[in-house]
């Protein structure tokens, strides 16, 4: 989402515009010449500000009450709830953050952000196991996703059927063509709604699905895979 840097305009007369914006995993700040990218895993708000040599990019660490509601705030008139203290609500105590800068040309798109800021969030996790002797190769992708702008949200089982349902989104301002291959035969695969209905059906491409997908579209899909003989 591209915003501009300041105050939004003033849609309402019972509540001032807030200056923070929800975000998540990174935030990014450039001229199309150069950039800073703030890579951060935890609250989701972050606040441009301008000042006089350029922005300042603020990253909310903790959001703390003392009031559950007040009324005497110079962005609100009256209360927004009753008005119960909440001292454990002030959070006091160690707290700990993760987050990262990164200076960049260009802006978050040229230089895949996205990549850095889930690596970031996203540690590789080693497991160790019992030998076992088993079917699958030393090597193995359960899933390969084309372009690298497509990016994976969830992986689930169909809550009403024997399915895999994946969730794609397309970081690129351009329409893509999206290829998706797994390493399991698929006999069917759907385009799903949130409510995993089906949309349409999708066509095969041998242990894979092709699909067109918008500008910052967000994708349901519904895998039904080929039933192992006994």
């Amino acid at each position: 989402v591209k915003r501009k840097v300041g105050f939004p305009p003033a849609e309402s007369s019972v509540e001032a515009p807030c200056p923070t914006y929800p975000q998540q995993s990174f935030a990014s700040v450039s001229d199309e010449e150069k950039g800073l990218t703030l890579m951060n895993k935890g609250l989701p708000e972050c606040e441009a500000i301008p000042e006089k040599d350029g922005i300042c990019l603020a990253l909310t660490l903790l959001r703390c009450v003392g009031w559950l509601s007040r009324d005497d705030f110079s962005t609100r008139r009256g209360h927004a709830g009753p008005s119960i203290a909440t001292p454990e609500a002030q959070c006091q105590g160690l707290q700990e953050f993760r987050y990262s800068l990164f200076l960049h040309g260009g802006d978050w798109q040229k230089n895949r952000i996205w990549q850095e800021a889930y690596n970031h969030n996203v540690k590789l996790l080693g497991l160790a196991t019992c030998q076992q002797k088993g079917s699958l190769p030393k090597e193995l992708s359960f899933l390969e996703i084309k372009p690298e702008g497509l990016i994976v949200s969830a992986i689930k089982k169909a809550e009403e059927k024997e399915w895999l349902v994946l969730r794609v989104f397309s970081l690129e301002s351009e329409a893509q063509k999206a290829e998706i291959k797994f390493a399991k035969d698929i006999v069917n695969a759907y385009l799903l709604n949130l409510e995993e209905k089906i949309q349409d059906h999708l066509e095969l491409t041998g242990n894979g699905i092709s699909f067109s997908i918008k500008p910052f579209q967000i994708v349901t899909l519904g895998i039904e895979f080929k039933e192992r003989s006994a």
